[in-house]
């Protein structure tokens, strides 16, 4: 069996080396990218709840305006009338002006 020089057994054992440190390096990158896939995970699941929870909120918030709304109308309905009647007047009589001045600017 030949001997082999010196250099060549250095170059073998850098190679070995090399790549010990390819595959610590593959395992702290595959980590990285799993423990990346939790947080994102994760965040996403923060942010569905706090979606959740607004829409909820905005849904509660939504009938109690409705019920106030209802029970102003069966409370007060001279005044209900008296409101719609008085906003209609303003639309007719602004409607046709407020038509012209944006024919104006066209």
């Amino acid at each position: 069996m030949a001997v082999k020089p010196e250099g060549d057994l250095g170059i073998a054992a850098e190679v070995q080396r090399l790549r010990r440190h390819v595959g610590r390096l593959h395992g702290d990158l595959a980590g990285i990218a799993k423990e990346a896939g939790d947080i994102a995970h994760s965040s996403v699941a923060v942010a569905k709840e706090g979606g959740r929870q607004a829409l909820d909120a905005v849904k509660v918030k939504r009938e109690q305006v409705g019920a106030s709304a209802r029970g102003l109308m069966s409370d007060h309905p001279a005044a209900i009338v008296g409101i719609s009647v008085g906003v209609g007047i303003l639309i007719g009589l602004l409607g046709p002006a407020i038509m012209r001045s944006r024919k104006g600017m066209a």
